[in-house]
């Protein structure tokens, strides 16, 4: 939100977060796409994939004290899990848009 944009009321307020959650899905959207191609199941495919690398990091990091490689991990599972979701808000838009 600009400096310009400040909301006047709760309803703008509401409106101004929406279109910005909006807006970072939709980006979201669009970086996936451009790397992972356009078919959301995929997503769900690589996320859990993702998923998997970071547990296997969190617990390698855990297990041998380094702490870097653990945070790794809850970053990597993190990522997936949130790629998840986006694969899920997609799927559920393409299938609005039928």
């Amino acid at each position: 939100m600009t400096a310009e944009a400040v909301p006047t009321s709760l309803d703008d307020a509401v409106a101004a977060c929406r279109a910005a959650l909006w807006a970072a899905i939709g980006t979201a959207v669009d970086t996936l796409t451009s790397a992972q191609g356009a078919d959301p199941v995929a997503w769900r495919s690589d996320a859990t994939k993702e998923r998997i690398k970071g547990k296997v990091n969190e617990v390698t990091g855990a297990a041998k004290g380094d702490t870097g490689q653990e945070l790794k991990g809850k970053a990597q599972k993190t990522m997936g899990k949130a790629q998840r979701k986006i694969g899920e808000i997609q799927e559920d838009m393409d299938r609005d848009d039928r």
